[in-house]
């Protein structure tokens, strides 16, 4: 399990277990402008990023379907991608990836589970 400030990142089985910490729950607090229906003051995508940051800094890259050539609008992460000398991805291991984010958002996942299940792609 890695630990960040906002959420923990724990793999297991083919899935990828985000978790928030006590601190990430006080910041979707901050960011959320009525926390009973999670509607939050910025876009899911970049209030996300906020909470992942701390694995952004440390190996973790958040990939856009284009750059991968996935036929998804689904957020994507992994801490297996390396770049060419452009700044382009070159190798990409394992990804994860929430394939239910036509229906659901991984943010109120997280404001209403506290947890939210990336799977392996």
């Amino acid at each position: 399990m890695e630990t960040g400030s906002y959420v923990t990142l724990e793999k297991n089985s083919h899935k990828l277990i985000i978790r928030l910490t006590q601190m990430g729950k006080e910041f979707l607090v901050e960011e959320t402008l009525e926390l009973s229906t999670g509607e939050l003051s910025r876009g899911s995508d970049e209030v996300f990023c906020e909470l992942l940051e701390d694995f952004f800094q440390n190996g973790w890259t958040w990939i856009l379907p284009e750059q991968v050539g996935a036929l998804t609008g689904a957020p994507i992460i992994s801490d297996e991608v390396s770049y060419d000398d452009n700044g382009d991805i070159d190798h990409v291991g394992v990804i994860w990836w929430f394939p239910e984010y036509q229906i659901r958002c991984p943010v109120r996942e997280l404001i209403e589970n506290g947890e939210v299940v990336f799977t392996q792609g």
